[in-house]
């Protein structure tokens, strides 16, 4: 008797359920992307703490589609023994600028230069800040106030104290996930500047 019970149970069709999405609106993507180092400056590539890469986004679901060349900036990743190179890059945290986003941007670090050649005397101070979001981080709180969750701020200083600038980088609405990059000396701005001039004159080879 217990064999026959067993027998029929092994024989009961197993419970599937499934409820149809189909009528619901889907949308895809489909992007081939190609990219390459932007080297700038040999000579201080191997003391930036961060990677400039120019990239190209090929929609292949839609070939009517043009192409789109992009500023790729990324974090260093910690610990990594490549030096300035594509493998150093930590992917997962970086930034894409647009052609006029870059621009403003090296526009931005010529004033910040420039306010780094400047006298500041006892109770004056100068100030340049940048940033960047993705349209989803932007969120209005109230009637007068938007706030702003930057993928990339930059912001140079000059007080009594001396000048500096700093990068908070990294494509996360959690700033702990987030890289602080510094700049201590002037030419570390500039060379930031000179690279990203160097980016826009790159052209990513069709893949």
């Amino acid at each position: 008797m217990g064999a026959a019970l067993f027998l029929l149970a092994g024989c009961q069709p197993k419970f599937v359920a499934y409820h149809s999405t189909a009528s619901i609106p889907y949308s895809a993507s489909s992007t081939a992307t190609g990219m390459e180092l932007v080297i700038g400056p040999e000579e201080n590539a191997s003391k930036r703490d961060f990677i400039v890469l120019k990239a190209r986004d090929r929609q292949l679901a839609n070939q009517g589609e043009a192409p789109v060349e992009y500023v790729l900036l990324a974090p260093k990743s910690s610990g990594s023994m490549s030096g300035y190179a594509i493998e150093s890059a930590n992917l997962r945290r970086s930034v894409p600028l647009p052609g006029e986003t870059v621009e403003t941007l090296i526009d931005g670090l010529a004033e910040a230069l420039s306010q780094w050649d400047q006298s500041v005397q006892d109770g004056e101070a100068v100030f340049y800040e940048f940033t960047h979001a993705p349209e989803q981080d932007i969120e209005r709180v109230s009637e007068n106030v938007v706030e702003w969750t930057s993928s990339l701020r930059f912001i140079a200083s000059h007080t009594p104290d001396g000048p500096t600038a700093r990068m908070l980088l990294g494509n996360s609405p959690n700033k702990e996930l987030q890289y602080l990059v510094s700049f201590e000396e002037r030419a570390a701005v500039k060379d930031f500047r000179d690279t990203l001039i160097e980016a826009q004159s790159v052209n990513v080879a069709s893949k």
